[in-house]
């Protein structure tokens, strides 16, 4: 796998447990990511029908096809401006305990809160390896 898509690898290894959801490029659909096996960059996801038991594992995110390499899946990310009101003031407490204590224990916090609304924090967005989330897809708790 090239260097530019270890950033994705990464990326989406920390977004396991917050079930972020995942886009197949190639097949035009989406999935819940369920797992990563960072060593061969392969993802395993939930089945196609919503609430399905079936799980699809190894599944590489970047393949090689031919001279070049393809990006089959990217994850749904929430744009750092899409924050609401409420959300932004408490990014902003957080981020404010983080500048005046530095302490991991804050940092750990506010990515923590990133992550769990889905925010895209390493701006995998404007590089080409998420998509935008539509307006209320992670509006539901269990997500």
């Amino acid at each position: 796998m090239i260097e530019e898509y270890k950033i994705l690898v990464k990326d989406l290894s920390t977004r396991v447990p917050y079930g972020v959801i995942v886009h197949n490029l190639l097949r035009d659909y989406n999935q819940k990511l369920f797992g990563i096996e960072y060593k061969h960059s392969t993802i395993t996801v939930t089945g196609p029908e919503e609430g399905s038991f079936c799980v699809m594992s190894g599944t590489p995110i970047v393949f090689r096809k031919g001279a070049k390499y393809v990006l089959q899946w990217v994850p749904y990310l929430r744009p750092m401006e899409s924050m609401t009101e409420a959300e932004r003031k408490e990014y902003d407490i957080l981020s404010r305990m983080d500048d005046e204590y530095s302490q991991p224990y804050d940092s750990f916090h506010l990515v923590e809160w990133l992550l769990e609304r889905h925010f895209d924090h390493m701006g995998l967005i404007g590089m080409g390896f998420a998509l935008p989330a539509p307006e209320g897809m992670y509006d539901n708790k269990n997500n």
